[in-house]
């Protein structure tokens, strides 16, 4: 049962070591396209830039998935054009044709199997033993980051209860006016926090806008109506859903610097297409 088992999950195995190995040429291949598509899309629209960095990271995403199909289809193509039982029974029913042969082609056989295989089958060769290491190194990142990443919604989920304040009447009447400018229907909520150092948006089917004391007390209320249209920008825009896709990819994918760039670049287009939207209201 366990040689069973173990001649199941080999081609699993061997597959999905491929294909983080592939991933380093395609995330940098992404990402390259990626760096010359921004270059050329240099005087577009934000959302537009934005739709191409986030194109890119689908890509990632999509690579290693791809990979392990393509794969799996070559190695059933493989075991598809061995010989089956049949044709061997009948190889075996001819000896003379097997037996009987010039001494030369023996010689010659010699020498081909002598002759050195080409370098990227040796490496290959090389590589494969190393696979299982490969992976179990990589199920600990992704544990690791995994980790980080429940602390971080643990940590947003405190900051909506510890050490809040509800802000006085104008505020909130300045709030209702931009979700009716910006057509935000879900109700949002807007809160002072002592936790938080810059404003951001917590939650998603119920968010709360976080505001810093400092936001408050240094800020005029022109500029304090444009950092709230920000944050309701991001609710419109539903970025939360984005950024849970981020930190998949980032998750999944951590060992590829390209993967950290690309999701640097998501983040700076998305504040560009919610600066738009509040300049616009």
């Amino acid at each position: 049962m366990n040689m069973i088992g173990a001649q199941t999950w080999q081609p699993q195995v061997t597959a999905l070591g491929w294909a983080l190995i592939h991933f380093i040429w395609q995330g940098t291949f992404v990402a390259s396209l990626l760096a010359g598509v921004l270059r050329m899309l240099r005087g577009a629209s934000s959302n537009v830039r934005y739709a191409a960095t986030c194109a890119a990271l689908l890509l990632m995403l999509m690579a290693p998935p791809g990979t392990i199909t393509a794969i799996r289809l070559s190695a059933s193509g493989n075991a598809a054009n061995g010989l089956s039982p049949v044709s061997a029974a009948q190889s075996e029913s001819q000896p003379l044709t097997v037996e009987i042969e010039p001494a030369i082609n023996t010689a010659q056989t010699a020498n081909l199997t002598a002759s050195p295989r080409p370098w990227f089958s040796i490496r290959s060769e090389n590589i494969a033993p190393l696979l299982p290491w490969m992976i179990v190194l990589w199920l600990l990142g992704v544990v690791c980051f995994s980790l980080r990443l429940i602390g971080g919604w643990l940590y947003t989920r405190r900051l909506q209860h510890c050490g809040t304040s509800p802000l006085e009447e104008r505020r909130l009447q300045a709030l209702h006016r931009l979700c009716s400018q910006l057509r935000v229907t879900r109700p949002v909520r807007l809160l002072q926090s002592a936790m938080v150092k810059v404003p951001m948006v917590v939650g998603w089917l119920r968010p709360v806008i976080l505001l810093p004391a400092s936001a408050l007390t240094g800020l005029t209320a022109q500029q304090l109506e444009a950092i709230i249209a920000h944050e309701l920008a991001h609710i419109r825009r539903h970025d939360y859903l984005i950024n849970l896709l981020q930190a998949a990819v980032e998750t999944l994918l951590f060992y590829h610097p390209a993967v950290w760039w690309v999701s640097r670049q998501i983040r700076q287009e998305r504040e560009h297409c919610c600066d738009d939207l509040a300049v616009a209201v």
